[in-house]
């Protein structure tokens, strides 16, 4: 049983510019950021708000896997937040 939980589907930030779901261990409520950015360095193009959403909606678990990483090295933004990079996918992979 994981520890980590995903209560929300990806949402789209338009001020971010990213897509977002939140992630909770224990006391701990975060929120894992995929900025345009990246859904456009794995899709090609420059993709829709829309088509960034789905794209992580079907590579959710991926995602999952890359923050559960990233907590337990306590990789968090100065938000205490979890931006997913290039790098983060690439290590991943």
């Amino acid at each position: 049983m994981s520890i980590f939980s995903f209560p929300e589907d990806p949402v789209w930030n338009e001020e971010r510019e990213s897509v977002e779901f939140p992630v909770e261990v224990g006391e701990f409520h975060g929120l894992v950021i995929i900025p345009r950015r990246i859904v456009h360095n794995l899709l090609g193009g420059r993709p829709s708000p829309e088509q960034c959403v789905e794209y992580c909606f079907v590579h959710r678990m991926e995602f999952e896997r890359i923050t559960e990483i990233k907590i337990r090295a306590r990789e968090l933004n100065e938000d205490a937040n979890i931006l997913i990079t290039g790098k983060d996918i690439r290590r991943a992979s």
